[in-house]
């Protein structure tokens, strides 16, 4: 019965986790998160997760930040529905039901992911249709969609491709954070499904065109080799090593190779994320008061609201934290990062990779991206736990 009742949750957590990836952007969705992890919540729980004093200091912390910032006219629904739910992943942190995320949902959202990119380009209607009637829903997704139809592959590696997400830069981060998974499952799979998965979700972040996933990528690799200190016992990074070997090879005999945006390392870090820095440092010039920057304002909209700046918040997830949620919060964060990682076990460490997007994107300060993000870092925390245990 109790084995029952496990394959059960780790269906129900893999369900839950391939919604968070595939759902459109919408009002559904944004109820659906904080639902989603109270349905997985296990208020009885044997296994001790050792960490709650710093998950209680840091929930304090966010309702203090609400308590200074409650009733400004500067703050939206969505930031008091974001500081909610934020404080439900912390309550719920490292104890959901279900002890892995199935392969069959990695599978789904690798493959589902990877279509939607090359959907224009593969001619397939009826899923463009759907991109167009349940993704589309503001201007910039609409130009970006009507780009994709003319897309051809000999712009591939230079146009850049976003699938459901029309923002390449967070396609690519998603698409990481399903190999991270896959890594972290890797025990799953049987060797002919390696030789196809990986190289598939390598070709689609190399098809964003962002830098960023350029980078994230190598470390990823390089980490979990170290970490593992070996290939893998299935040889995955031997197989994902040749794949990428051959697609570079490839690109590079058809190509002009010095176009590709993700290879422009150098001109990423003289614009995007110099642009980026140069609005965290006029905020903390401009704000002169000790309160907010210790615990934030709760709204990136201040911004422009009362500092008349051009843009609502920095684009980036160490100075949206800074606007939205205070110093005192981001040291807090990074406390409870370290020793979920001191005591993670090796072969899982290699999530913390992600937090790499922090210096170009959003991972804290995104919707979508937050509860991935603390729901797989809690149920390896709280596996790791376990498999130290016995």
């Amino acid at each position: 019965m109790l084995k029952l009742q496990q394959i059960i949750n780790n269906h129900i957590l893999s369900i839950i986790w391939l919604l968070l990836f595939i759902m459109p952007n919408n009002t559904a969705f944004y109820i659906f998160v904080p639902l989603s992890f109270m349905l997985l919540y296990q208020f009885k729980d044997k296994v001790k997760i050792n960490i709650a004093p710093l998950l209680i200091v840091i929930i304090s912390c966010l309702v203090l930040s609400f308590m200074i910032n409650s009733g400004q006219n500067y703050i939206l629904n969505k930031d008091y529905l974001r500081l909610i739910s934020i404080v439900i992943f912390i309550i719920t942190f490292a104890k959901l039901r279900g002890d892995k995320i199935l392969k069959l949902y990695i599978w789904i959202a690798a493959i589902f992911v990877i279509i939607t990119q090359f959907a224009f380009f593969l001619k397939l209607t009826s899923i463009a249709n759907i991109i167009e009637k349940y993704y589309v829903i503001n201007e910039y997704a609409e130009t970006t969609f009507s780009r994709f139809e003319t897309f051809q592959i000999e712009e591939f590696g230079i146009n850049r491709l976003g699938g459901i997400y029309f923002n390449p830069n967070q396609c690519a981060r998603y698409l990481e954070l399903i190999l991270i998974t896959f890594l972290c499952e890797i025990k799953q799979f049987k060797k002919k499904e390696l030789a196809i998965l990986l190289p598939l979700i390598v070709f689609s972040i190399i098809a964003t065109g962002s830098r960023t996933a350029f980078l994230v990528l190598f470390v990823i690799y390089f980490a979990y080799l170290y970490l593992k200190k070996e290939l893998t016992k299935k040889n995955v990074f031997r197989i994902g090593l040749v794949s990428i070997i051959i697609i570079i090879i490839y690109l590079l005999s058809n190509y002009n190779i010095s176009e590709y945006r993700m290879l422009k390392i150098d001109e990423g870090m003289g614009n995007s994320f110099g642009i980026k820095v140069g609005l965290l440092i006029e905020y903390l010039t401009v704000n002169n008061s000790i309160i907010a920057l210790c615990f934030g304002n709760l709204s990136p909209e201040i911004l422009t609201v009362k500092y008349k700046m051009l843009v609502p918040g920095t684009d980036f997830d160490i100075g949206d934290i800074f606007v939205i949620y205070g110093v005192v919060f981001f040291i807090l964060f990074i406390g409870l990062c370290g020793v979920v990682y001191k005591r993670m076990a090796n072969q899982y460490r290699c999530f913390f990779v992600i937090l790499l997007w922090m210096f170009s994107s959003s991972i804290i300060c995104n919707y979508r991206t937050a509860p991935i993000f603390f729901l797989m870092m809690g149920l390896y925390y709280r596996r790791s736990l376990i498999e130290n245990s016995h």
